[in-house]
């Protein structure tokens, strides 16, 4: 009977310690999991916020790119079409010709003999790099910055070209602000925020109005923090210098006792870096616990055995879901980066990551391609008669028309930046190109988009045809067609112009490119 009651006992104690063990070790593998799970989940979540991050800042720089190459062609079209003996009356000169939109403040001419202003304003500035570049036969940029009436200003010049000699200069100038309401759309949750440096390491804007001062006192933390040792310092002004050097990236520093993501990218044609950040603990607390509340409720063995089931039902559902998310947010920031969110084209960052390179091999494998320039004649006219919003509306119908033209062939269709388009097509014959360039302007005009003026909206299209035994590279068709486009506008707009690229037969010369056009007007 003893016996039976020792080993009973022994039964009990040993199962109460099995139980236990058992126990203990569930509750372990469910901290370990729930650790491992938060860790990796947070890690997930981290990198998908650092590249959405990213792709925010490769459209802001597009949008400031955009933003330049209006003006400067603002700058030379008005140049093109300025007369000066017309436009002269006594201390100024009358703007008949021209009508700048909401952000043009004035134009200046400036000759060897006189500088006079729209305004009347009497103006000193003959010394001023990008007049003095334009004198040169550039079309330059310079600012934003402070001019002596205390004006933030962005200035485009351009040379003014009569009987084949410069004959003087005339500059736009610009709000220069509007860099900052450009990037206003890139801030991130709460803390996050994006800001622009120039050349020289100057802030020039900011997404936060609340931090306006950082452009009006021209903060320049090389400057300012220059002489300091900190590593918050060091941290700061190296990821300016990287930005500065032409490089793009992710960096860190500690401010105010927090860690700081920065995501950096130079804006190339003028040398300024847009720099975008946040807090890391807007990253933490996106993370939350779900597993503790359960644990406290109900028998505890039951309840764990539960969690264990579940929690290897769950570290397969989500490294499963982890995986098909990874790859939708990937997806999604690649379509970020590379299309335009107003059209839905491909955008001219696409230019750079993907058609330079996809561009080589249809190229020597067929020896024939062609690249189409368009562009909206008058259509800073259109903008400021109708407004922005109509502007919009025109861009979106005159896109899904190019879009359209081009939708049996194989090829690409890109919004290059303002009212300029670009497409490229593969295997084409010459004389379809020039047929499928004064198509498109018959669509266009088809529409009858009324256009400021009381005729219709037309566009101009340069094109540059490709037939070769040696490669030709996308920049230099995109010069050609840029050129053919400038041939269209200043030949009377509303037609298309086809340059072909160089050719080069073996043992003979490069042949130059041969001009056709036809008038649709």
């Amino acid at each position: 009977m003893n016996m039976k009651i020792r080993d009973k006992n022994q039964a009990i104690f040993l199962g109460i310690r099995v139980g236990s063990i058992f126990l203990l070790t569930v509750i372990v593998i469910i901290f370990a999991a729930y650790y491992t799970l938060s860790r990796n989940f947070q890690t997930l979540l981290t990198d998908y916020t650092i590249k959405l991050v990213q792709a925010m800042v490769a459209q802001g720089v597009d949008m400031v790119e955009s933003e330049l190459e209006i003006g400067r062609k603002e700058a030379a079209m008005s140049a093109a079409s300025f007369d000066v003996a017309d436009a002269v009356q006594g201390s100024g000169f009358r703007l008949r010709r021209f009508s700048p939109g909401k952000d043009v403040m004035r134009m200046v001419y400036v000759s060897e003999a006189q500088t006079m202003a729209s305004d009347g304003r009497k103006r000193v500035i003959n010394d001023r790099p990008d007049i003095r570049a334009a004198f040169g036969g550039d079309i330059a940029v310079y600012g934003p910055y402070f001019n002596e009436d205390n004006e933030f200003v962005i200035c485009y010049s351009a040379p003014v070209i009569r009987n084949g000699k410069i004959a003087g200069v005339l500059s736009i100038e610009k709000n220069g602000y509007i860099f900052s309401r450009l990037i206003q759309s890139i801030r991130f949750v709460n803390t996050g925020e994006s800001y622009i440096i120039n050349a020289e390491g100057t802030d020039i804007a900011v997404s936060d109005p609340s931090h306006m001062e950082w452009v009006t006192s021209q903060y320049n933390a090389k400057k300012i923090l220059g002489g300091q040792e900190d590593a918050t310092t060091r941290s700061i002004l190296e990821l300016e210098r990287k930005g500065l050097d032409g490089k793009k990236g992710i960096g860190t520093y500690y401010w105010k006792n927090g860690l700081v993501y920065v995501i950096y990218e130079p804006v190339p044609s003028v040398g300024w870096v847009l720099f975008g950040g946040l807090r890391e603990e807007e990253l933490a607390s996106m993370t939350q616990s779900v597993f503790f509340a359960s644990i406290s409720k109900g028998p505890a063995l039951k309840i764990c055995l539960a969690v264990v089931f579940l929690l290897t039902a769950l570290i397969i559902y989500w490294i499963i879901s982890s995986m098909k998310k990874s790859a939708e947010i990937n997806k999604k920031l690649e379509i970020i980066a590379n299309h335009d969110a107003l059209t839905g084209l491909l955008n001219r960052r696409f230019i750079e990551t993907g058609l330079d390179e996809e561009w080589k091999y249809p190229i020597r494998a067929s020896g024939q391609a062609a690249l189409f320039m368009l562009d909206i004649d008058n259509f800073k006219k259109y903008n400021d008669f109708y407004g922005h919003l109509k502007g919009d509306d025109c861009l979106r119908r005159i896109a899904a028309t190019f879009k359209k033209a081009f939708a049996d062939h194989n090829g690409y269709v890109i919004r290059y930046g303002g009212e300029e388009f670009i497409a490229v097509v593969f295997l084409v014959e010459r004389k379809l190109i020039l047929e499928l360039g004064n198509k498109i302007c018959r669509l266009v005009e088809n529409e009858a988009l009324p256009d400021a003026e009381g005729g219709v909206v037309t566009v101009s299209i340069g094109m540059c045809h490709i037939q070769s035994t040696v490669d030709v590279s996308l920049s230099e068709c995109i010069r050609i067609a840029d050129k053919a486009l400038y041939q269209a506008k200043t030949s009377g707009k509303n037609r298309a112009v086809m340059l072909d690229a160089p050719q080069q037969a073996p043992g003979a010369a490069a042949q130059q490119g041969i001009s056709d056009s036809t008038t649709m007007g």
